[in-house]
């Protein structure tokens, strides 16, 4: 950072690591109502589905707006960004609370999907611009347990407050405007043509854009697939539970994810002393043999204690991917075009919660939800074998 006070340093990490809460909140805290809601509108033809878009369908629209974000805020600047998404992400969030149509409803999560493109890119763009070197690797694998522990809080009171009404977890996404005049008085503006930061091909980041693309768009692509894989907890995991009789209500759905987002944090929290020792693609083996083991675990399943387990293994694949991704991405990007390549990763990991519940419904229509777990859980495997033979290949040279 520039010099500033250290009581400024430390609120402006406490927005960034708030203001990224705000992502996974987008989605956790009314996963566990899902089935309530496709309860309350069963007379929708698709509801189930349509239940399922209400969660992910902000994916979608995230996927839009974060590579426009990453634009605007390389031309024009990062914190009036901020304050604008975290303000919409509060107003558009909430409106589960009194709209009475579905559609309206995923309407209105449609918009959420646009604010949190603008926070998410937003926030990591300030991060690399805030930060360098060993203060960057530790914040980043700091900031991936917070956004995990903050989806065991929201998804556990979002569980809570389902069961006592569907409408009510979309009355916590209003925090965010609270937020919105902290961000105004703690960030400030950083100089783009002066941040320190990783360059590729030159020492001077104004006479050098060069930047390797196929890796770039190779890592949104694994962001993506852990995504589309994971997602699969959040938005399937509800109904297979109650499909197997194992859970009497909304809160015990919303512990199991809850503990998959408990483990992520610890993973996440952890992923600077594994960079230590490992590379990102060795890292990246991990993330999917752990992401393989835990759905094959959820996939064959008979309990509520089994399922718990399976989603705590593949937490931990989950939360090492977003420090993982952030960082490799942060050490090739360019400084004039950071804030692009930032949106680019926001938009595959959400294209990814988006897509889940499209690429997962036939293969549950056709051989049951215990059926779609193994299917995803062999494709992790051959991309866990993948890395390694890649790992091994390096070794040998």
């Amino acid at each position: 950072m520039t010099t500033i006070s250290n009581f400024r340093k430390n609120w402006i990490k406490v927005t960034l690591l708030v203001a990224s809460s705000m992502t996974v909140m987008a989605g956790a805290t009314i996963a566990p109502a899902l089935p309530q809601i496709s309860k309350q509108f069963s007379q929708v033809p698709d509801i189930v589905f349509l239940s399922k878009l209400i969660l992910t369908i902000p994916g979608f629209f995230i996927a839009f707006t974060a590579p426009i974000a990453g634009f605007v805020i390389d031309k024009l600047g990062r914190k009036m960004m901020m304050i604008c998404g975290l303000i919409f992400y509060g107003l558009s969030g909430s409106t589960g609370l009194f709209l009475d149509d579905v559609y309206s409803i995923l309407i209105g999560r449609a918009f959420l999907g646009l604010s949190v493109g603008a926070i998410m890119t937003t926030t990591s763009t300030l991060l690399g611009d805030y930060l360098a070197g060993e203060e960057r690797a530790k914040f980043v694998g700091f900031q991936g347990g917070f956004i995990a522990a903050g989806g065991v809080f929201f998804v556990l009171l979002g569980g809570y407050l389902a069961d006592y009404s569907w409408r009510y977890p979309f009355a916590l996404y209003l925090t965010s405007i609270a937020l919105a005049p902290v961000a105004y008085f703690a960030l400030y503006e950083p100089d783009r043509t002066r941040v320190a930061t990783p360059v590729v091909g030159g020492e001077d980041p104004a006479e050098d854009v060069t930047y390797p693309k196929q890796t770039v768009w190779f890592i949104y692509f694994l962001a993506f697939l852990v995504m589309a894989t994971f997602y699969m907890i959040p938005s399937q995991l509800p109904f297979w539970l109650k499909e197997l009789g194992v859970v009497n209500n909304n809160l015990e759905s919303g512990i199991v994810i809850a503990v998959a987002n408990l483990a992520g944090a610890v993973a996440s929290f952890n992923h600077n002393r594994l960079k230590k020792v490992m590379d990102y693609e060795s890292i990246y083996g991990i993330i999917f043999l752990a992401m393989a083991s835990g759905m094959s675990i959820i996939s064959v399943a008979d309990t509520y204690l089994m399922i718990v387990a399976g989603a705590i293994v593949a937490g931990l694949g989950t939360g090492l991917t977003m420090p993982n991704t952030n960082l490799w991405l942060m050490s090739v990007a360019p400084v004039q075009l950071r804030g692009r390549i930032m949106g680019g990763v926001s938009a595959a990991i959400f294209i990814g919660q988006f897509a889940s519940p499209i690429i997962s419904q036939p293969i549950s229509e056709f051989g049951g939800l215990g059926t779609m777990y193994a299917v995803f859980g062999g494709a992790m495997i051959v991309f866990a074998v993948g890395f390694m033979i890649n790992n091994l290949v390096k070794m040998l040279k």
